[in-house]
């Protein structure tokens, strides 16, 4: 399991988690592409529940459905350390 103390106190590693956030990344377009699949499920009922498994990186996939209008989104990973980050960063 990632120790999350270790890369929020290491500069370099920090940099990598700030990098998550990037729209210009290989990584944003993969996901984008994956998200891409349930835009049609959104506009149909943007109140669906929402449940996303490993979202670690600052709960960026319940913020990617949450941009896309999504309304009911519980993020979820084995580690809440940068989930809880994200909920204060609102």
């Amino acid at each position: 399991m990632i120790n999350y103390n270790d890369f929020l106190s290491n500069v370099k590693k920090k940099t990598l988690i700030e990098s998550w956030h990037n729209k210009d990344t290989l990584d944003y377009w993969r996901h984008e592409r994956m998200i891409n699949k349930v835009k049609p499920i959104i506009n149909y009922n943007n109140k669906a529940t929402w449940l996303t498994i490993g979202d670690g990186r600052y709960g960026s996939d319940g913020n990617i459905l949450k941009n896309l209008g999504a309304k009911n989104i519980s993020c979820s990973d084995i580690s809440i350390k940068l989930l809880d980050l994200a909920k204060k960063k609102k």
